[in-house]
This record gives structure tokens, sequence and C-alpha cells, in this order.
């Protein structure tokens, strides 16, 4: 592969990362289909790891396959691009711990908002 066909695999793979980090603040943030224009007064957070997961997987059959899916498999699926499209991007960032950090980093940012802005 020469140099002139990663130069434009590389502005092909920004591109779709800046979309991707768009449609995703769209879908965690502004969404009206998962509730996410009603606010309440008083926050409601979790700290426990993995605290919603065990909760979605046993009331599965009470919340519907829907939910259950959006949820639990939504979530991979959402955070999955970051890490495959990362190291494509960012020549610094093609290392499994750096990719690991800032996904880390990534996600944790994306919970904090929530949290400030309920």
């Amino acid at each position: 592969m020469n140099a002139r066909h990663k130069t434009k695999i590389i502005a092909f793979s920004r591109m779709l990362f800046i979309l991707y980090i768009i449609f995703l603040a769209y879908f965690l943030f502004f969404s009206e289909r998962y509730g996410r224009t009603t606010s309440t007064e008083e926050y409601r957070y979790n700290l426990t790891l993995f605290k919603e997961v065990k909760r979605f997987i046993m009331y599965r059959k009470v919340i519907g396959l829907e939910s259950f899916l959006v949820n639990i498999i939504g979530n991979v699926f959402a955070f999955a691009p970051f890490g495959f499209v990362l190291p494509i991007i960012s020549r610094d960032n093609r290392k499994f711990l750096n990719v690991t950090f800032l996904s880390f980093e990534f996600s944790l940012t994306i919970e904090l908002i929530q949290l400030l802005f309920k």
C-alpha cells in the first residue's frame, strides 16, 4: 500500500470518527426516544461497577427484549468503534495500554457529563 492510499484511509477514518462522536453524543444526550429530554430535580447516579448490567440481566423478562438489547449490547456496539478507529487515526495510540486508558477516559467523561447535566 502506497503512502497516498494510507493518507486517504486515515482522512476517511477521521471523518468517520467525527461522525461517530456526533451520533454518539446525540444518542447519549439528546435522543428523545430514550427519555433524554426529561429532567428531574434530584440526582440519580450509580457508582457500583456492573450494577446496572446485573439489573438488566436479572429483570430482562420484565423490561422487555428491546430495553435489554439497547442497554446491554447497545453499549458495547456504541463504544467499540472508539477502540477500533483510534489506532487508525492516531499513530501515537496504537499501543493496547494507550487505547485502554483513552477508552476509560472517554467513558468516564461521558458518565461525568451525564451526571452533571442530569
